[in-house]
């Protein structure tokens, strides 16, 4: 007998299609069906602190978990305890000006410290658990789509490079670094889609967040540690006279972008893709950073770059989900985000800034709110950011757990129906 179709958001869950069948889940189709089966993570080479101590050190707190802790429950604690570190940051220092407290950036750093921790043993759990799946990567990869807004938000504000920037490079950094981030991330995010593999370099993400604490740390305990990053330097080669916070930023920003720019053209000129054959590199490429110019005009354009930042970070988590799905679910189905996202961001842009101000629709159609409306426009976009990224991981985790016989709930483990 046939079973009943259930909806899942805008999706219908139907009978798998699998050989043999799983559960009942969205998006159903032998081709869908089969990718998932087939998929297998490949894991990245170690960059040098994880070959230090990293992975000592995650082996040996992962012990202290019990066996029933789901994987995937481990990394969204992980991320909460992100989003509680971004938050803070955006209270106290919503320009991104190096106004963070002393005690907030050591707060910050300890929430950072614990989200790196957390997405460093997931995978250990996972393998301990023998609960390893493809959907343990797409919540790795959305957290971590999520985490790099975080920490590009985190750079610029640690090293002063709005509070030191001079005239017009003030909140142009802060926008520069957010598209940076997500630039950095979307490249890696397609190299691995198309290839197979994460491209990791021996000084990668796991050093940047190591960096990014201890300069928290260094801001919030050392006297006067913050304001070091104003110390005026001169550089060789007649650059000139910066500040020091903004010229680090600058040459390691440039060599991280140099050895992406190296990773897209490997990619685009290397052999096709095993599991996407149809596909174009250079397609994929373009679509994942077309979208960056409709957050980037949001960030330029807001009021409220607290709402603005936040919102455009859910929107961008979203975007990695689907990238997602084309990797480990659906090889026909397009990265693309959706009409909405666009809407959201827009939205975004026209949220007053705190306090209240001015609503403008269209040139000479503007209308004021006060401070509650304004903050329950601001919370209203960011909840519609986070209900996209939400929905776009709640289907996408119905088709592989369905697919694969495991317990719909993605954040506890369960005893997997035997298919495939």
């Amino acid at each position: 007998a046939r079973l009943p179709r259930r909806r899942m958001f805008a999706y219908k869950c139907s009978e798998c299609c699998g050989d043999p069948p799983g559960l009942p889940h969205p998006r159903a189709s032998a081709t869908r069906c089969a990718q998932v089966r087939s998929y297998r993570y490949t894991s990245p080479e170690d960059s040098v602190l994880e070959k230090l101590f990293l992975q000592r050190f995650w082996n040996f707190g992962v012990r202290f978990f019990p066996t029933w802790f789901a994987p995937n429950l481990m990394t969204t604690v992980g991320l909460v305890f992100a989003l509680g570190a971004y938050g803070t940051l955006l209270w106290h220092s919503p320009d991104l000006d190096g106004s963070l407290p002393a005690w907030a950036a050591v707060a910050c750093a300890a929430m950072l410290f614990v989200y790196q921790t957390m997405d460093g043993m997931d995978g250990k759990q996972a393998r301990r658990t023998g609960a390893g799946s493809p959907l343990g990567e797409v919540t790795d990869h959305g957290a971590d789509a999520i985490a790099a807004c975080i920490y590009g938000a985190f750079i610029c504000d640690s090293y002063g490079c709005v509070a030191h920037g001079g005239g017009l490079v003030k909140r142009w950094m802060a926008i520069g670094l957010a598209a940076y981030s997500r630039i950095n991330f979307a490249a890696d995010s397609v190299t691995a889609t198309y290839t197979g593999i994460l491209p990791v370099s021996p000084v990668d993400s796991q050093e940047l967040q190591v960096v990014v604490q201890l300069t928290l740390l260094w801001n919030g305990l050392v006297p006067g540690g913050k304001e070091a990053w104003g110390r005026v330097v001169t550089l060789p080669f007649d650059l000139g006279d910066w500040p020091l916070g903004l010229a680090t930023v600058t040459f390691f920003g440039s060599l991280g972008l140099i050895s992406r720019i190296i990773s897209v053209c490997a990619t685009c000129v290397g052999p096709k893709s095993r599991h996407l054959p149809k596909r174009s590199p250079a397609g994929l490429y373009l679509r994942a950073f077309s979208f960056e110019i409709v957050l980037t005009i949001a960030l330029a354009r807001c009021a409220n770059f607290p709402a603005c930042h936040v919102a455009a970070a859910f929107v961008f988590g979203e975007k990695m989900i689907r990238l997602m799905s084309l990797r480990v679910a659906d090889p026909d189905s397009s990265p693309s985000p959706p009409w909405y996202t666009s809407a959201i961001a827009a939205c975004a842009a026209i949220v007053p800034p705190r306090g209240g101000g001015a609503v403008e629709l269209a040139r000479g159609f503007e209308f004021e709110l006060g401070r509650a409306a304004t903050d329950a426009f601001a919370g209203a976009v960011v909840a519609a950011a986070a209900c996209a990224f939400a929905a776009s991981y709640w289907v996408l985790s119905g088709q592989i757990t369905g697919c694969l016989g495991m317990p719909r709930n993605p954040f506890v483990l369960g005893k997997k129906r035997k298919v495939g």
